[in-house]
């Protein structure tokens, strides 16, 4: 990120990177196109998930230890495929 968000954590770059692609594939879905879902929508979705894991940290819902990355990944995956694919 160019803009460095003030509190962030390095053990949250990886959980927030995959937030970001995850992000820019749904922008992608919805129709924007693709140079802009993965250039500026990744972008954007790197901001926006800093931001949350920086506060969800300082609130003390995310231990210092942090979480399973893996277990996150998966999560998130389901989420994203629960929003793609909806019943």
């Amino acid at each position: 990120m160019a803009i460095e968000i003030d509190g962030f954590n390095d053990s949250d770059i990886l959980p927030t990177q995959e937030a970001a692609h995850l992000a820019s594939e749904l922008a992608q879905h919805e129709g924007v196109h693709n140079g802009f879902a993965y250039t500026i929508g990744q972008r954007a979705g790197e901001y926006a998930a800093g931001i949350i894991f920086t506060a969800l940290r300082e609130m003390g819902v995310i231990p210092p230890a942090g979480f399973d990355l893996e277990d996150f990944r998966r999560t998130v995956r389901a989420v994203v495929d629960k929003s793609l694919n909806p019943r």
